[in-house]
Order: structure tokens, then C-alpha cells, then sequence
């Protein structure tokens, strides 16, 4: 029997993921560049907001909570997502950049978005991923950030989930998920340098784009306390536009932080009530942070209408939550540690996890960074604390050559071996271990992912 065939019906352009990976690696992505958004014609929304009109405004049906912050905002993403989702809500997480493969970056309960529907997502999107002209990969096309943005946002939307957590990229004021009409809970866990190049030279000014993301009425959460410089851009931006701003220090607070084997011991203080002896299966003391900036989140997002956690809900999912690439053991015994920490802040704050975790165990560090971060000032405190160091790159275009790191240690008087591969310096620090030190591999989320693949603690890549 013939079939009739609507000679209009023009085909899918993808139809396998080999297809839209090839697709996409020809698209511009700012995360591959040797200096991180330098060369864009203009940065700004107009082509993210072409997308979400395209696709008829998935946000505007969504619960959003919007985080933003130079550090924890990711942990934070994920301590409110592991809460909504053990509680029973159904749950899109969005974060960037990946660890180990692309699509994690997109969550649906829990899972990455599985590849069937990310190749039919992007075929639906299709028609708007190249720019007026009908070219593909030019400055005014839509960006592999964008893209995946907009693929969160339309999953998420599809799977009718109860609550969506967007992380911000970069800034706020201009990144892509920025875009979004309107949103239930605004966040800025942290405010320090990085990407200066693009936010400003000052914290005040890093600040003062972070608050881009608060919205008029919408509550807004932050970790930045009293006494910090960041805080007051922040209560500025948020009186401005009528944004009731709730600030660590002041309405929620860490009473009590100590540190476990598997992670730590908490106590944390809400306006109307006190959690005492909260677990969280992270190490470090930072994750005390973010779970206060979290607690308070999940408040906040209940006080206007989203998904209600239960206190024991809550315990049972940051208890067991473990976050690839945020100061995670790999291996015990001897032990193996691997952190994502790329400026100052960050290297600091692992620093200060590895003493309270490991009780000043000497420190074989790998060291990996991107080429335009701050590198004298996030690799001095680790270099300066480390026993032994091995130097190496990733495969990111954005790497710095390890010669230059190596250089660096030994203009502090540090003796240090430069590596052309993740897996050869890994080797390597692990043959100079004993039984006392902990190796630590630290710098960048890509260093991370390669650690973890030399672990065999990765996913299976796209």
C-alpha cells in the first residue's frame, strides 16, 4: 500500500547526536576561546531573547531560581536542587561549565537530558541557530552557551517540572540566562575578582553586574555579608527596583561548622527557625556556605508559591550529595583530591578545606589554570602550600602552557616539574606520594574533568 508523503515536509537537519555534536562544534563558544569573550561584535541579550521568543517563552511557564555569584553558585544550584528533588518535586537543574560531558549541564530529576531528546530539542531549534543572514558560527549567531540555555529552558518546560535552578555563567547583567522574563528567587552567593576583563577591575563593580540578574518584587538571597565591599552595590541595585534582599550575617547565618570524615556538621540560623546538626556529604567548610545561602533559597522559594521541603527531605538529600570537580575525593588511601578553584577566592577557601579535612597533611599539588584567569593570584597561595608540584595543561584551547606555571614556582623559590598531559602529571605526583600526603589537582573545572577521567570516575563522552 502506497504511502503519501507531504512534499512540504522538509526533514529533520539532525538525525543522530554525531550530527548535532559536529554541528556544534562549529558554533562560536566563548569557553573554547584563548581569552574568554573577547571578539563578540556586541554582548548583549537580543539573540538569546530571538531564541526564547522563537520557541514561545518556555521561562514564563516556569518556577525559576536564578543563581548567580563568582564561587557556590553551582554547589548552591545543586544543594537546592538535591532538596526539592528528595522531597518529591520534579526538578530541572541547569549548570555550567560541564565536568565531564556536555550534557550535564542539563538535569531533569536528577539525570542528564538524555540524548534523544537533545537531538530533538535542537532539531526543533534549528531554525533559529544561525544569525539574519543564514550563517551559522558568526558573531551574531547564537552561542554554544546560548544554545544550551535555550535547550534547559525548553526541556524544562516540556517535562513540566515543579521548580527550575538556572545557574548564571558569567556576570549576570548580560548572560544569557539573563534573558529570562521573570523569576521566583534571585541568589548571589559570593562576590569576588574574576573575569575582570568583562565584569570590571573592582569587586564593586563585579558586584554591581552580578545584581543585574535581581528582578522588581522577586526576593533575592545573598552570602555576601556585613562589612564586605560587595554588599553595598548589592543593597543598592536591589532597593533600586524594590528587590527584598536578605543577606547572610544579617537574616541567616552559619551558627556552627565541623568537619566529618565525609563531609561536615552544620548548624545554620533563618529568621524564624534554627536546623541544628545538618550533614552535608561535601568536604570543606565553603559548603557551609552555600548550604546557608541554600536553606535560605528554599525558604524563600516556598514564601512565593513554590515546592514546600520537609526538614527530613531535606537531611536525607545533602547528606549523601557528592558534586564532581568541588574538592572531591577520588581516592582514600592514599588520598586524592580534586577541586575546580580558578581565582583566589576559591583557592583559599580549598586551602582552608584541606586543613580542616586532612589536618595539614603535606600537599602534592597539580596545577592546571586557563590562560586569561588571575593566575599569579590563584596559583600563589597553592604554590606557596604545596610540598611538591607538578605542573601540566588540559585540552582546552584556553590552557595555559605549563612552562609558565613552572616558571612561576620557581620565582617563589618552589621546585616544581612541568607536564604536557593531565594523566602524566597525575602519574607522577601519585609516584612522588607516601602514606602521609594528599594529592591535590586544582586550577580549573577542565583539569577537573581530566582528573576524573584519569580516576575512571568520568560518564561516557558524547
Amino acid at each position: 500500500m502506497s504511502r503519501n508523503i507531504d512534499p512540504n515536509l522538509k526533514p529533520d537537519p539532525f538525525s543522530d547526536a554525531s550530527e548535532v555534536w559536529k554541528f556544534l562544534a562549529g558554533v562560536t563558544d566563548y569557553e573554547k576561546m584563548s581569552r574568554f569573550g573577547k571578539g563578540r561584535v556586541a554582548w548583549n541579550l537580543d539573540s538569546m531573547r530571538r531564541i526564547l521568543d522563537f520557541l514561545g517563552r518556555p521561562d514564563r511557564n516556569l518556577t525559576l531560581v536564578h543563581i548567580g555569584g563568582t564561587k557556590g553558585k553551582g554547589s548552591t544550584a545543586r544543594l537546592v536542587e538535591a532538596a526539592l528533588r528528595t522531597e518529591g518535586a520534579a526538578t530541572g537543574l541547569y549548570t555550567s561549565p560541564h565536568v565531564d560531558f556536555p550534557l550535564e549541564r542539563i538535569e531533569l530529576d536528577g539525570s542528564s537530558l538524555p540524548e534523544s531528546t537533545f537531538v530533538r530539542l535542537m532539531n526543533r531549534l534549528h531554525p533559529v541557530l544561525a544569525d539574519r543572514d543564514g550563517e551559522s558560527g558568526t558573531d551574531t549567531a547564537p552561542t554554544f552557551f546560548e544554545i544550551f540555555t535555550s535547550l534547559a529552558l525548553s526541556a524544562f518546560e516540556e517535562a513540566g517540572v515543579d521548580a527550575a535552578i538556572l545557574e548564571v555563567g558569567l556576570g549576570g547583567r548580560l548572560d544569557a540566562t539573563n534573558a529570562v522574563d521573570r523569576t521566583s528567587v534571585s541568589v548571589i552567593t559570593s562576590v569576588s575578582r574574576d573575569h575582570t576583563h568583562l565584569l570590571g577591575d573592582t569587586v564593586e563593580a563585579i558586584a554591581a553586574d552580578k545584581a543585574g540578574i535581581l528582578r522588581p518584587g522577586v526576593p533575592a538571597i545573598t552570602g555576601v555579608r556585613p562589612g564586605e565591599t560587595a554588599l553595598p552595590p548589592l543593597e543598592e541595585a536591589a532597593e533600586k527596583i524594590g528587590a527584598p534582599l536578605r543577606v547572610r550575617g544579617r537574616h541567616f547565618d552559619i551558627l556552627r561548622f565541623r568537619p566529618m570524615p565525609g563531609g561536615g556538621q552544620l548548624d545554620v540560623r533563618l529568621e524564624d527557625r534554627t536546623y541544628e546538626n545538618l550533614e552535608i556529604g561535601c568536604l570543606g567548610p565553603f559548603q557551609a556556605r552555600n548550604a546557608a545561602v541554600a536553606l535560605a533559597t528554599l525558604q524563600a522559594l516556598e514564601e512565593v508559591g513554590g515546592p514546600h521541603v520537609s526538614e527530613p527531605a531535606l537531611r536525607d538529600a545533602w547528606r549523601s550529595l557528592q558534586i564532581p570537580g568541588r574538592m572531591e575525593v577520588l581516592f582514600r588511601d592514599p588520598p586524592v583530591v580534586v577541586d575546580g578553584a580558578h581565582n583566589r577566592a576559591s583557592a583559599l577557601a580549598l586551602l582552608a578545606g584541606l586543613s580542616s579535612h586532612f589536618q595539614g597533611a603535606p600537599i602534592i599539588l597539580v596545577l592546571g589554570m586557563a590562560g586569561d584567569k588571575l593566575v599569579e593570584e590563584t596559583a600563589v597561595p597553592l604554590l606557596q602550600s604545596a610540598l611538591k608540584i607538578h605542573c601540566t595543561r588540559t585540552g582546552s584551547p584556553r590552557s595555559l602552557d605549563p612552562a609558565a606555571l613552572r616558571d612561576l614556582a620557581v620565582s617563589l623559590g618552589r621546585e616544581a616539574v612541568s607536564h604536557p598531559s593531565v594523566p602524566e602529571a597525575m602519574d607522577a605526583a601519585r609516584a612522588d606520594q607516601g602514606s602521609r600526603e594528599v594529592v591535590v589537582a586544582a586550577g580549573s573545572l577542565y583539569l577537573a574533568g581530566e582528573v576524573r577521567a584519569w580516576a575512571g570516575r568520568d560518564k561516557s563522552l558524547p
